[in-house]
């Protein structure tokens, strides 16, 4: 059996008959409100397509989840940082701060897309930003801003005892203080190389990039001896695919293109809390 979690932003709306009217040959199995007027649960017997979600989510403006109900519990949650967890990417606020932003930005759009090797981007990226004082970070972090719905996810995951892990092709200046803010478990970035006071414009080797996110899923699982559907991994960039097609359930936030068309179980509508609807 499987469960279908519909998470809506307007309230006090009975939009789950109004889909059930739209859609009367998903047999509903059972029914169970979580939140009225916001969200709720609908058991059916086998999947639904992914083309038949997607057409509910742009009619309603909703935001669905799909899994098999038997793997609802999770145990571990992994996510990215940049365009997730806090809104913008901090490697472009960095660049605002001392003008280069357009420039930075535009290597970041065709990363995210996928149409530039990650690797390769960064290195363009903080290249740009060889011998700026480090006081743009301390300036980038001041102005960072949790995406909504962050602090209330983060809290209900640790009240189950979910181990968080916020994971990022961005840097660890800004992954501790988002992951002491938050309250995740662990975090793990990229390092900017600093000499005296300045950036060098380098990065520590070797990269973290999609392949360490993706293997850092199955090492935690491991080690957790988990099995990989008692994972969730949520992201919004081509980086982050792997790990999400990986985990026992991927949600793209906001997602790019490549998530878009990918992903079965996305956040479009609604903000980071809707997660909360979905984990047992």
């Amino acid at each position: 059996m499987h469960v279908l979690t519909f998470v809506t932003s307007q309230p006090n709306v009975d939009f789950d008959l109004w889909i059930k009217k739209s859609y009367p040959d998903i047999e509903i199995l059972d029914r169970q409100v979580l939140d009225a007027g916001k969200a709720v649960d609908w058991f059916v017997e086998n999947s639904i397509d992914k083309s038949i979600l997607d057409q509910i989510r742009t009619e309603f403006k909703v935001d669905i989840f799909q899994q098999d109900v038997g793997h609802r519990a999770k145990k571990l949650f992994l996510a990215d940082m940049d365009s997730t967890i806090v809104s913008g990417e901090t490697l472009d606020d960095m660049a605002d701060l001392v003008g280069i932003g357009s420039k930075v930005a535009e290597i970041t759009a065709r990363a995210m897309r996928g149409d530039l090797d990650f690797e390769q981007a960064i290195d363009e990226r903080v290249g740009l930003l060889y011998d700026m004082s480090t006081t743009i970070i301390d300036r980038a972090l001041g102005e960072m801003t949790l995406n909504s719905g962050a602090k209330n996810l983060l809290s209900y995951l640790k009240s189950k005892d979910i181990y968080c892990v916020l994971i990022s092709g961005g840097f660890t200046q800004f992954t501790s203080a988002v992951a002491n803010n938050l309250g995740f478990d662990a975090h793990f970035g990229n390092e900017l190389i600093v000499e005296n006071g300045v950036l060098t414009g380098t990065v520590k080797r070797p990269i973290l990039d999609k392949n360490f996110k993706a293997q850092k899923l199955n090492d935690l699982s491991q080690d957790m001896n988990l099995s990989l559907h008692e994972t969730i991994a949520i992201g919004d960039g081509a980086n982050d695919f792997k790990m999400l097609e990986g985990a026992g359930m991927g949600v793209g936030y906001y997602p790019k293109p490549l998530l878009k068309e990918k992903l079965i179980n996305r956040i479009e509508h609604t903000d980071l809390s809707s997660l909360i609807y979905a984990i047992e």
